[in-house]
């Protein structure tokens, strides 16, 4: 029996939208560069909240991943969550990511962040 080339064409372009789909993004609450004064520190703020506008320590985030630390990080599965008060809402989401000096996502460690957002601060901890 033969199959049709356009069945073949038809069934595989109804397959592609669910793999092109499935790359994972970061929260838009998180997107930005966040500055951090101290290196043993786990929080940051946005660089306008610094005293001199300036950033010694840069944590870069965008929809595809983070950046900063001489490290590349790649999410590989996320879970968001908001609590809003009078004061304001936070925004957390728990990320684990795969994370590389340089070369293929795959050969980067596996760890897991935690992002919590409180207006302008950002504080960042990771787990093993």
């Amino acid at each position: 029996m033969k199959i049709p080339l356009t069945v073949i064409a038809t069934t595989l372009a109804l397959m592609l939208p669910a793999t092109a789909g499935s790359v994972v993004q970061m929260p838009i609450d998180f997107v930005g560069d966040w500055c951090r004064d101290d290196v043993t520190s786990t929080s940051y703020v946005r660089p306008s909240w610094t005293e001199d506008g300036h950033c010694k320590n840069i944590l870069s985030i965008d929809k595809y991943g983070f950046y900063g630390e001489n490290k590349h990080c790649e999410p590989v599965k996320i879970q968001v969550r908001k609590d809003t008060a009078p004061s304001g809402t936070t925004y957390t989401a728990k990320v684990a990511a795969r994370c590389r000096p340089d070369g293929p996502v795959t050969a980067g460690e596996l760890r897991t962040f935690e992002f919590s957002r409180y207006r302008g601060n950002l504080n960042v901890t990771t787990k093993k």
